[in-house]
């Protein structure tokens, strides 16, 4: 079995295994159990891998590297976007008669 065979599969496991979270997002739009962080840092690393596959002029690595950060990317866009979003909404605090508002 050739290498490049061996990380083309590599390459659309990595690639793939972002694509379900991302249609889960946009089917349900909630991210509240997704972390920001964990994300954040796939993206980073997403795209210091590519530049290091372009530096060892390994392609496959440096594309599938690129698409990876792109879909994490995605993915941190939407947590932030629901933060944001979570953080305008009106909070419930108690009426001058004591009761609490209706929402």
């Amino acid at each position: 079995m050739s290498a490049i065979f061996l990380s083309i599969v590599a390459s659309a496991l990595s690639v793939g295994a972002t694509v379900p979270q991302i249609l889960k997002i946009l089917r349900h739009a909630g991210t509240q159990d997704l972390s920001l962080a964990c994300f954040s840092m796939h993206a980073v690393a997403g795209v210091l891998w590519s530049f290091y596959g372009a530096i060892i002029d390994a392609p496959v690595l440096a594309i599938e590297a690129a698409l990876v950060s792109v879909l994490n990317v995605i993915v941190v866009v939407h947590i932030l976007e629901q933060k944001q979003a979570y953080s305008r909404r009106p909070t419930s605090s108690p009426s001058s008669d004591g009761s609490l508002p209706v929402l």
